[in-house]
């Protein structure tokens, strides 16, 4: 987004800009623009904010390069005892980081230890069956079933380097202390060092690195950087401000892709039947759609009910959601996880964001004549998807609408719908306008929100962040 000074004004009140005068070209030449315009003060706190381990797509990282990040990642879940993505490592005590000080008052001192040890077998061996008995009582997640396909004499390898270190266990301190401190520094030198020789012996083959980029002790700083203190550090922040929001975090996370995939889905069913876009628009935009949470009781995902869309627009999401799988059966495609209308469940947390470009039977029409007028006036000129109700046959809209064009839609069919709606006047409109409390954006063709977090560690400008 440009700087408050270079943006320009809204499309609704450009109109009301005062014309000036041009210049006299004689009196003031022509300057050539700056390709570089200076940085405004907000994007300058924003860099030097910005955190200098953290690995975007413009990091400049090869695809081979790339190719060793989950492999590092998982090497630091074995090491850091993390078994699932919402899991929150340990951090050391402060009694821990004092004894190794007093122990290692230099580098030098800590690198002559460590060149005088040797792996040893029997050090690691209750660090393994630890991790064992850790695996063995939890659900099975994906960052489990990699440390399963890890052998046992590579895990020896890893746990014997930490023990051989020095160190009890691995443990760095992310918040007390910064990357480049000797307690710190001994931890991730541990952690590539033992990273080559598992990684060389094929021990995450099934990550598929790029070995050619193992013996990069730069490239291994820099990617167990970002995935310790750019994904991890920032849980563990999260996470002793207020206790359980990583997991909240994380289910909020889920339930918008699991949402945002529902309406793809939806919206591809509805194309590939012949309907209009007016009335994929009913599913296109993610917000249309219910939030769910998994029941592990019942092992199924509940509907969370969204009183403030229409019940024609949720008849018709249901119809589509059969139509979806009885397509994906007889196909001989695996039914996407069972949504269940249970009575009496309770609204959703993130489902009260209002869709921006739906059609206005969307909306349940008590529920939409509610909302205040401002927010009423975006959807004037939205129009209508789906006739009333005593239109349908058999619980369905009838296929003759879906090649009748929208003038006569809207003539025969739509305005009794319409009818329903309250929505401003251009009168109310127009003085909405004049007291700037209505910019075009606000109407029915503004661009869809983003949504936070939607599609979780990895979107946009991060490097893939993966969990292993």
């Amino acid at each position: 987004m440009p700087p408050p000074s270079e943006a320009g004004p809204s499309s609704a009140r450009a109109g009301k800009r005062k014309e000036r005068t041009p210049p006299d070209e004689d009196a003031h030449p022509r300057k050539k623009a700056n390709k570089n315009p200076p940085k405004s003060p907000e994007q300058q706190r924003k860099e030097a904010r910005r955190d200098e381990t953290r690995l975007t797509k413009k990091s400049g990282l090869t695809a081979a390069e790339k190719s060793l990040q989950p492999a590092v990642n998982l090497h630091v879940q074995i090491m850091w005892g993390i078994y699932k993505s919402t899991d929150v490592p340990k951090s050391p005590s402060p009694a821990q980081v004092a004894a190794f000080q007093r122990r290692f008052a230099t580098a030098d001192q800590w690198d002559e230890f460590v060149s005088t040890q040797t792996y040893d077998d029997a050090d690691a061996t209750a660090a393994i069956s630890a991790l064992r008995t850790s695996i063995q009582t939890r659900r099975r997640t994906p960052i489990i079933n990699n440390i399963l396909h890890v052998k046992e004499h590579h895990l020896t390898t890893i746990f014997s380097g930490i023990l051989s270190a020095g160190l009890l266990e691995w443990r760095p301190d992310v918040i007390g202390g910064t990357p480049d401190s000797l307690y710190n520094r001994a931890h991730e030198l541990v952690a590539i060092r033992t990273f080559q020789v598992v990684a060389t012996a094929m021990a995450y083959r099934r990550l598929s690195p790029d070995l050619t980029k193992v013996k990069d002790v730069p490239l291994l700083t820099r990617l167990f950087r970002h995935y310790i203190y750019s994904v991890v550090k920032p849980k563990i922040l999260k996470e002793s401000l207020m206790a359980g929001s990583v997991v909240a975090h994380a289910q909020r996370t889920d339930s918008y892709k699991r949402r945002s995939a529902l309406g793809k889905a939806r919206t591809k069913k509805v194309l590939g039947d012949g309907w209009t876009e007016r009335v994929c628009a009913l599913t296109s935009e993610s917000f249309c759609n219910s939030d769910d949470e998994y029941d592990p009781a019942d092992g199924f995902y509940i509907i969370k009910p969204k009183s403030v869309r229409s019940a024609n627009t949720t008849a018709w999401v249901r119809i589509v959601d059969q139509d979806r799988d009885v397509v994906a059966k007889s196909n001989g495609r695996v039914v996407e996880r069972t949504r269940k209308i249970v009575a009496n469940a309770q609204p959703s947390s993130i489902t009260a964001h209002l869709p921006r470009r739906v059609p206005l039977d969307w909306f349940d029409p008590t529920e939409f004549n509610k909302l205040p007028a401002e927010l009423r006036a975006r959807y004037r000129e939205s129009g209508i998807a789906l006739p009333a109700a005593h239109h349908w046959v058999a619980g369905r809209v009838p296929d003759k609408f879906k090649t009748m064009n929208d003038t006569t839609f809207m003539r025969i069919y739509g305005a009794e719908v319409m009818a329903l709606y309250q929505l401003p006047s251009d009168e109310e409109v127009e003085q909405m306008r004049e007291n700037g409390t209505l910019d075009a954006d606000d109407e029915a063709e503004a661009e869809d929100d983003q949504e936070d977090d939607e599609d979780g560690p990895g979107s946009g400008e991060d490097m893939d962040q993966s969990d292993g």
